[in-house]
């Protein structure tokens, strides 16, 4: 018996793309979904992969900002690496690293003072991108452009005059996003920022922030079940304890009216 074939319309199947986002592993490769529609009934799942170039976030030799690693252990203690004088830096060499950071930033710091610092912005500028957390506004905002896990893309004009807050993302993309032609651009590395003090994400260490933590310690106000670490970690003060205690509000506080500068990372930067 010979089976013949029928080219299928565009009208005769639906594609569904799963985990195409980012590169792929041996363990974990993109997939495509072909089911059959109206008169036609099949289901196949096909895998492909995605690659990527190898490039990392590098900052560049004599920078005062580090790479960090902060996750909460089973107690609930934050516990880092690479923030102390007599500790090596968290050296960054492979693209995905979990639990890596971005340390050592000033408040009121704008974005271009940041992002200035990595050897690829003398590079390959037009292939970074900081994007920032959506508000909650902006999250139920159908309009406004979010990526899957709810962050917006700051705009370049906006690196001069836009403070580089807690949770703010430094991405490397294997292209100019902006560039239309081929395969869309792909995020190859990307690490998120800690400033110290700064608790809502603004960049800026205000009264808000205190305010933060005194409602985390309420229990009217969570830091996302401590699924965003650089929340939880911008709030210590004591990070050889690293829990959140009612000190931690208090040296805000201190630092608004005193002056009191906790902001120095043991006088590094």
């Amino acid at each position: 018996e010979t089976l013949e074939k029928t080219k299928l319309q565009a009208s005769d199947y639906t594609l569904d793309y799963r985990d195409n986002c980012e590169p792929t592993t041996d363990e974990n490769k993109a997939k495509i979904i072909i089911t059959g529609a109206g008169n036609y009934s099949f289901n196949e799942t096909k895998e492909f992969n995605i690659t990527y170039d190898p490039s990392v976030l590098e900052i560049k030799d004599g920078m005062k900002i580090r790479w960090i690693t902060a996750e909460i252990n089973a107690d609930n203690i934050v516990e880092v690496k690479g923030e102390k004088d007599d500790e090596d830096p968290v050296k960054h060499e492979e693209a995905g690293e979990l639990n890596l950071y971005l340390g050592y930033l000033h408040q009121n710091t704008p974005i271009k003072n940041v992002i200035e610092q990595f050897k690829n912005y003398d590079e390959t500028p037009e292939r970074m991108v900081v994007k920032r957390p959506a508000t909650a506004d902006e999250l139920a905002d159908t309009t406004i452009d979010k990526d899957e896990d709810g962050y917006v893309i700051v705009t370049s004009d906006f690196y001069e005059t836009t403070m580089f807050g807690t949770g703010y993302k430094v991405c490397l993309y294997d292209k100019d996003p902006s560039d239309t032609t081929g395969n869309p651009a792909q995020i190859v590395d990307s690490v998120q920022g800690i400033v110290f003090g700064d608790t809502d994400g603004d960049g800026l260490i205000t009264a808000s922030d205190s305010v933060k933590i005194s409602n985390f310690l309420k229990l009217s106000q969570s830091y996302k079940d401590f699924t965003q670490i650089c929340y939880f970690y911008a709030c210590l003060t004591d990070r050889d304890n690293g829990m959140i205690t009612a000190s931690n509000a208090v040296a805000i506080s201190n630092y608004l009216k005193l002056g009191i500068d906790f902001n120095t990372f043991g006088g590094i930067y």
